[in-house]
């Protein structure tokens, strides 16, 4: 037994050492005189290739303690684990409200090859990112270095920061700011690197729910020419939406009265009078226009997965400006899986109506089918696109790989909050529709004449202009804060541009399928989906635009990750201002016959 106490007892009291520092105050961030206050390292890797990424000890630093760093791992949020970020302990202990002048952690001699890799690192301007309380701060690992030091390998003009210097401010007894600077630039020639830190504590009188205020501040977005495009973007799409709802009024107005009027003129010729309806070619197709489209069952389960994205997007971003959600980086991923719980069941009845009307099938099987479809879009998408990025980065051996638990813990939310209310939103819209039956139609289809300018794809592809005219700016904006490691934080903008997309979307769509129509085509469902979806196969050729000009990202972990995620949130884009386009002409096509048969 006392063997066992000799042997063991240093381990134990670490292990203890460490459990006080994680459940003393991590979770009401409340902290007594001198309590323990954990220094966390997530990521470290090039600042222009954020999906570059490394745990802090992938870099050959000195480790303070190994039987430290084998036991102090914490778990990453989910956002984080997302990402593949893994947070491990530095080492570095602070207390509340203790300075600390320069305290030696640990001392390394880097081999040549360590010192190598130390000077890559450099000359690419590595970043460290490290959490204090759950602030992330961020600091370069080395000063700037030249090619020609590299080239030859000259370690004397290359150094490396040695000492971390804290900067922690506080109000009563909770950590509302944390700075770090990076300090001692020491030369890799030399036999040693040592590794220290200093702590500074500064009494402030902001709040601890505006604590994230200075990591979200930025230059980007603080600038004059950042609202200046954003007013911009808004008149011009305030113009061009009046310009064509004004131009369709027109029409259509022009339209009905001409047949009206032919209607009611009982001694014009019968030749003639269908001469003059002839030239509305609209209302030609009035058997055929409500026809049951090919594969109802995918454009009914993407309509339903649109319009669960829709509610999403407005649940979550007036959750996030209702409440203070940036107090924990863990609050947004928890608002967005609460936003999604909430929402699925809208999933589920929109897909169902929309099948139910559609083609009048009470099928059990493809109501199910139709509502997994709708509600697990995201997880679909995800597993296509982010699934062989995830093996290719574990094979680089990137900090990226995100572990099966995240997976699992992600299925298990989606299979416990979010499927039953999709199911359960199925079975009410389908109770709604049991006498629903598809539109009468006749038996043969009208034969459509086939134009260029008048197809379908042509004018899907140009009602989609407009709503990506209206997102673009903000879209540029969100790709510059997300690939230069920034928190996108402007979400009372966000809002106000995502109302106009919503506006603008529907107002195309409405006057593709009047164009459509008019030229006697009655495959509006799936065009009118179409010219929604474009705006998002827009938004990734400015991805590649972006990619091409805006980033310095090299490599094929880098580049795999950023198209993957280009995709990803295209194909999101789509789906969303599909839905959207494919509301507004189902509303626009069922006013517009339902006021021509009353005429």
């Amino acid at each position: 037994m006392r063997l066992w106490n000799e042997r063991h007892a240093p381990r134990v009291l670490v292990l203890l050492s460490l459990l006080s520092l994680g459940l003393a105050s991590e979770y009401d961030h409340k902290y007594e005189e001198s309590d323990r206050i954990g220094v966390w390292a997530a990521r470290v890797g090039p600042l222009s290739k954020p999906f570059e990424a490394y745990n802090m000890y992938d870099l050959p630093y000195c480790r303070p303690d190994a039987i430290m760093m084998n036991l102090a791992k914490k778990e990453a949020f989910l956002g984080d684990a997302l990402q593949g970020c893994n947070m491990e302990h530095t080492g570095i202990t602070l207390r509340f409200n203790v300075p600390v002048s320069r305290q030696q952690l640990c001392v390394s001699y880097p081999s040549a090859r360590e010192r190598e890799r130390f000077m890559e690192a450099a000359y690419d301007r590595w970043v460290i990112t490290l959490y204090v309380d759950d602030i992330p701060v961020r600091g370069t690992i080395a000063p700037p270095v030249e090619q020609n030091a590299v080239e030859v390998k000259d370690f004397s003009k290359v150094s490396i920061y040695t000492q971390f210097s804290f900067t922690i401010e506080y109000n009563k007894k909770r950590v509302v700011g944390v700075s770090l600077e990076m300090k001692s630039p020491t030369a890799l020639d030399g036999p040693s690197l040592g590794v220290s830190y200093d702590v500074k504590w500064e009494k402030s009188e902001m709040d601890f729910v505006s604590r994230y205020e200075k990591v979200m501040e930025s230059e980007l977005f603080a600038s004059k020419a950042y609202w200046l495009a954003i007013i911009n973007s808004m008149a011009i799409v305030v113009v061009m939406v009046a310009i064509a709802a004004r131009i369709v009024r027109k029409l259509l107005n022009a339209d009905i009265q001409k047949y009206s009027t032919v209607l009611m003129d009982d001694g014009l010729d019968v030749e003639l009078a269908d001469i003059a309806a002839a030239e509305s070619g609209w209302k030609q197709i009035r058997e055929d226009v409500l026809r049951t489209p090919p594969f109802p069952l995918v454009l009914c389960s993407l309509i339903g997965f649109g319009n669960h994205l829709v509610l999403l997007v407005l649940f979550f971003v007036v959750a996030t400006l209702a409440g203070n959600l940036y107090v924990t980086p863990g609050h947004l991923a928890k608002a967005f899986c609460v936003s999604s719980t909430c929402t699925s069941f809208f999933a589920g009845y929109y897909a169902t109506g929309a099948l139910c009307r559609m083609t009048g099938n009470l099928s059990t099987r493809n109501h199910i089918i139709s509502s997994v479809l709708s509600i697990g879009g995201m997880l679909i998408l995800g597993a296509v696109f982010f699934l062989p990025t995830n093996l290719l980065s574990s094979v680089a051996g990137s900090n990226l790989t995100i572990s099966y638990s995240t997976i699992f813990k992600l299925l298990r939310v989606w299979a416990l909050y979010c499927l039953p209310p999709g199911l359960l939103g199925s079975r009410v819209a389908k109770k709604l529709h049991e006498n629903a039956k598809p539109q009468p139609c006749r038996e043969v289809p009208r034969p459509i004449k086939v134009r260029f300018l008048t197809s379908p794809l042509f004018i899907a592809s140009l009602s989609a202009v407009m709503p990506f005219s209206c997102i673009v700016m903000e879209v540029f904006f969100i790709l510059k804060s997300f690939w230069g490691l920034k928190m996108y934080y402007l979400f009372d903008t966000l809002l106000i541009i995502f109302l106009l997309l919503m506006a603008v979307t529907a107002s195309s769509s409405i006057a593709g399928s009047y164009v459509l129509l008019s030229a006697e085509d009655y495959r509006w469902q799936w065009s009118s989906w179409g010219g929604g979806a474009f705006t998002g196969f827009y938004c990734f050729l400015y991805s590649m635009f972006f990619y091409e000009y805006n980033t310095n990202i090299s490599g094929v972990v880098p580049t795999v990750f950023y198209f993957a995620f280009s995709l990803f949130f295209s194909s999101l884009l789509a789906v969303l201002c599909g839905a959207l386009a494919y509301l507004a002409s189902s509303i626009f096509v069922k006013k517009l016959y339902i006021n021509f048969k009353s005429d």
